[in-house]
């Protein structure tokens, strides 16, 4: 199916959060403001496990609190740049 009308759904999930060590939460974060800055109808968010979800969830908090559809992107990099998330170590996979 392709063409105006057809819903668009993205799946996704925690991309270079473990075998570079990235921060789940950051990455939930900018994942979910791309889609919500793209007019995506739908995002299928994998987390996982369950260990996961509390990564899945504080990314989700962050997102509530900018609104990206009154920010520019430079703006919403600065916003998530506050919030702190660092980076951890490579999970060696």
């Amino acid at each position: 199916m392709a063409g105006d009308g057809v819903p668009v759904v993205v799946h996704s999930g925690f991309w270079g959060a473990g075998a570079f060590g990235g921060n789940a939460a950051f990455m939930t974060a900018i994942q979910v403001l791309a889609a919500l800055m793209a007019g995506l109808e739908r995002l299928v968010y994998y987390a996982g496990n369950p260990s996961r979800l509390p990564s899945l969830e504080q990314g989700l908090d962050a997102v509530r609190h900018l609104p990206p559809e009154s920010m520019s992107p430079d703006e919403l990099a600065e916003r998530l740049e506050a919030m702190g998330f660092r980076w951890r170590s490579s999970d060696g996979n």
